[in-house]
């Protein structure tokens, strides 16, 4: 596992699906509540930490807190420490009309 003091804190993390992401499925009420947790060590993180951006099939979630003063420019960053991602089965829907398949 790589080392947590070492990784840059500007992270976006990235879902990928197989079928486009119908964008009304995740919003600031899915983001912690069960349906798409990010977790720093045992705590969930909430929409008020977490932001999200759909683009097509991909999920991408990034951090709202301001960064310290860096030389990389990036203006949100997430603290240090040990993250995990978990989204429950069902929880985003597809724009992709698959009831014909």
């Amino acid at each position: 596992m790589p080392d947590p003091t070492r990784m840059p804190k500007n992270t976006r993390i990235n879902i990928y699906f197989n079928l486009p992401v119908d964008e009304s499925s995740v919003n600031e009420g899915t983001i912690g509540a069960g349906q798409i947790e990010v977790k720093k060590y045992e705590t969930i993180l909430t929409s008020e930490h977490i932001g999200y951006e759909v683009s097509g099939s991909q999920l991408i979630l990034t951090s709202k807190r301001a960064c310290a003063a860096n030389s990389c420019g990036a203006v949100n960053c997430f603290e240090q420490g040990v993250y995990s991602v978990e989204v429950k089965a069902g929880s985003v829907r597809t724009t992709a009309d698959i009831a014909s398949k």
